[in-house]
């Protein structure tokens, strides 16, 4: 396939003698393939994560297009155990009283205003 392909990165036809495939239909040289957004070169070694034909390092992609918490607007993590209210997720230290500041725990009882 090598010598057919094109670089999603630059365009031009991909003659090396490696290249690097992120998806079945997108093809990078090795030199092209870059995070969009911080321009960190992705290889072998790295997480490289693809939205809407671009690729980002775990970093950019998280900020950009993972959960954030309401309140405060920091990541939230897989891992992360958080609280839910309608659409909003939120870091469990962050949940709380808007009109007193109380963090709010799992089974109390509360309202939304919009």
């Amino acid at each position: 396939r090598a010598g057919r392909a094109r670089c999603a990165g630059c365009g031009g036809r991909i003659q090396d003698r490696f290249l690097l495939r992120v998806s079945p239909d997108l093809e990078w040289h090795a030199a092209c393939l870059k995070c969009a957004e911080c321009g960190q070169p992705l290889d072998e070694t790295c997480t490289c994560f693809l939205r809407d034909g671009k690729a980002y390092c775990k970093r950019d992609y998280s900020r950009l297009f993972g959960t954030k918490c309401a309140r405060c607007r920091a990541g939230v993590s897989r891992s992360e155990l958080v609280m839910r209210a309608r659409e909003h997720v939120y870091h469990l230290e962050c949940f709380r009283c808007a009109a007193c500041g109380r963090q709010l725990l799992p089974g109390d009882q509360f309202c939304l205003r919009e």
